[in-house]
Order: C-alpha cells, then structure tokens, then sequence
C-alpha cells in the first residue's frame, strides 16, 4: 500500500473531467455519485501503477455509493489467446436498473501552445500519448468492442444483453499549461487544470529562498494535498530531475514554499 494512499484517493476523487460534455459524439459523461467514503480500497500492491490505481479507486467509489451497483470490473475480450481488448467497469444504476458500461481513463497531459489542433495539442509528459490518440481509441476500439461478436459473446456469458446496455465515459485529467505562455485559450473544463509546466531553465529561474522540492513516485501522483515527507533543496532534487530529463522523462515535482504553499509541476525534457 503507497505511503499516502488516502491523500491519493481523496485527490484522485478531487479530480475533474477534461470536458464538461461529451469527448464522443454518441457517448455521455458519466454521473459520479456523492463520495460518501473517503478511505481508500487496502490491499493494494505497493508497486501498482498508477492507471491501475485509478483503477481501483474507482471501483471503491462505486461501491460505497448507494446510486450504483458494480456488476463487473475488468473484463477481458479474447479471441483464442489473442486480447481483443477489455470492459473496464459494468454498473447497475439503482435508481432505474440501467446497465451501464463505463470506461474509465485517468490522465495528465501538459499544454503544447505550438500546435494548433485542439485535441493536438494536449500532450502526454513525454509526449508518447496525447488526447487526441486516447480519444481515436475509444471510439474507435474501445466502445465498439461491445458490438463486436467477441465482445458480445464474451457478455452473454455474464448474462449481459449488449442490447440493452449504455456505454458512458468516466475521463479524469490533470491538465497543466506552459508557465511562460499566459493566458492561453483552450476548449478543456478550466477546472481540470492543475498547474504548470517548466522547462528546466524556467524551473532553475522560479527558485526562492526556502522552497523545497520532492520528486514523488509516479503512483503518488493523484495528491494535492500537502503530505509529511523530507523534502529536499533544489540542488538535491535537480540531480534526479537532470538524470529523468537526460532519459527524455519529464517528472511531476512537488513543491513547497516558505509559506506553506503547495504546487505540484511538470519539467519537462523538450
């Protein structure tokens, strides 16, 4: 279990949807229900990542709401040993008895002002996953999976009727813009963003007396929240970014300052 996995499940629930509507023309937003519980699902692997992770929250969200029923989580497609894919989450809404297929994507992508495309230009960290490529994916692998002959069978087993099933979209995003770029327009929910991005030289340049810096491990991620660690000075943190960025990494760094202020950023490599 990660040192800080109720802060982590407590800022995974804190996070928002990249779009108030619909990413998918045809496939609508999922209704989170009240977070009645704010203690984390135990047991979990300490090296679990973090998509897994998000996972797993998800799935103690659900069921601790008295809105949904979790019928199955992480139900794979095969075609002889082949993976075809997976369902992440099928739900039962108890208010009407919909069955609702969910697909679950828990993001951070940084802000490239230098291309134009709106969905282009949201970036993952080290720039090998964007919003545009997540989005291709799900509409056209992910959700058409459960038309498919393999994706129905596969339900039919778990007497599941494809028919009479919703498909919606639980899309999580941290999103973080270029520090040096203002005030940039863009199409995302503004609540969705967390914070900027630095090149080394800027993140060099923004140093105060008595900031202090941490490089969190990848799973401890989801927490805004300022948690009791030994930080380090800028020069301590600057060798493991150096090495992260020489290996085109660009880390999520946490920060503090003097006044007790908390910020988590991105360095980026590029």
């Amino acid at each position: 279990m990660s040192n800080y996995d109720e802060l982590n499940y407590q800022g995974f629930m804190a996070t928002q949807f990249g779009s108030n509507v619909s990413f998918i023309p045809g496939i609508e937003n999922f209704k989170l229900p009240i977070a009645d519980n704010n203690e984390a699902a135990s047991n979990l692997e300490l090296n679990l990542m973090l998509g897994k992770r998000a996972e797993k929250y998800f799935s103690n969200w659900i069921k601790a709401s008295d809105k949904y029923e979790m019928l199955h989580e992480n139900i794979q497609v095969f075609n002889d040993k082949i993976t075809l894919g997976e369902f992440d989450f099928i739900l039962k809404c108890l208010t009407d008895d919909r069955i609702i297929h969910v697909e679950l994507v828990y993001k951070f992508y940084l802000l490239d002002p230098t291309i134009e495309d709106p969905q282009l230009k949201w970036i993952g960290p080290n720039r090998n996953d964007s919003l545009s490529f997540k989005l291709n994916k799900l509409r056209d692998k992910q959700f058409p999976l459960l038309y498919s002959l393999k994706g129905e069978s596969t339900l039919s087993l778990l007497s599941i009727d494809t028919k009479n099933i919703e498909q919606q979209l639980a899309f999580f995003c941290n999103l973080f813009v270029p520090v040096s770029a203002g005030n940039i327009q863009h199409n995302m929910n503004p609540k969705s963003i967390e914070g900027y991005w630095y090149t080394l030289d800027e993140f060099k340049f923004a140093h105060c007396l008595g900031d202090q810096y941490l490089m969190p491990r990848k799973q401890d991620w989801f927490t805004r929240e300022l948690p009791s660690v030994d930080w380090g000075s800028q020069k301590e943190v600057l060798e493991e970014l150096k090495f992260n960025l020489n290996n085109q990494k660009s880390p999520l760094i946490w920060k503090l300052n003097e006044k007790g202020f908390f910020e988590r950023l991105f360095v980026v490599w590029w």
